[in-house]
């Protein structure tokens, strides 16, 4: 489902790309469970298309979702916080 989310953003469908991954999330909560890194990156897509579409509100708390369940994942140290974060989720991409 989530692949055909991003298909849709890249189409510029960004209001299509949000309801398939709002559809989405329930299931990947369930399935994977609200700290594993798919889990992230639905936020993360659905931040993507949020802000596309002018909900930044939206958009910057699916981010620091996002951001948060990464940072437990690959278990990084307060001291380097949000920052190194973002460096291993760019990473991963």
């Amino acid at each position: 489902m989530t692949n055909f989310a991003a298909l849709q953003s890249r189409l510029g469908n960004h209001r299509e790309a949000i309801r398939i991954t709002l559809e989405a999330e329930p299931i990947y909560r369930k399935g994977y469970g609200e700290d594993h890194p798919r889990y992230a990156y639905l936020r993360e897509n659905l931040a993507d298309s949020q802000e596309q579409v002018g909900d930044l509100e939206g958009s910057e708390e699916n981010y620091l979702k996002a951001i948060a369940i990464l940072s437990r994942a690959f278990r990084c140290r307060p001291s380097r916080g949000r920052d190194h974060a973002i460096a291993l989720w760019v990473a991963a991409e």
